[in-house]
């Protein structure tokens, strides 16, 4: 079986790739504009487990994006059962890690995309 906090990484790593596909590379806001985002709330929902080899999808939609936060709605699939899902609420933060307004053109790309 999967070991639970695997599936958080997952997850994790779905929504990078998600903002690198829409334009949003985070190491760039970073160094050049010293703001990120982090992770503020998270729920998850274990509905069956992953076993080892199994291959996995996981499906990342936005709910809401505004202010200084976005909400995800995220799926951990195989084939084309859920196994996992995830509420996720990532904050837009600066280096002091203070919360921080979106950008409006990110908030722009953020709205274009419904599904990854």
């Amino acid at each position: 079986m999967v070991y639970h906090a695997n599936y958080l990484t997952f997850a994790e790593n779905a929504r990078s790739e998600f903002l690198r596909a829409i334009g949003i590379e985070q190491n760039t806001l970073y160094h050049v504009d010293y703001c990120l985002f982090v992770v503020r709330r998270i729920h998850v929902d274990y509905k069956f487990p992953a076993k080892l080899d199994d291959l996995l999808r996981v499906e990342s939609l936005i709910t809401k994006a505004q202010g200084a936060r976005v909400e995800f709605l995220q799926n951990i699939m195989r084939d084309e059962k859920i196994l996992v899902t995830l509420n996720v609420e990532i904050a837009f933060i600066n280096a002091k890690g203070v919360p921080k307004k979106i950008p409006e053109g990110i908030l722009q790309k953020l709205a274009m995309i419904e599904k990854l």
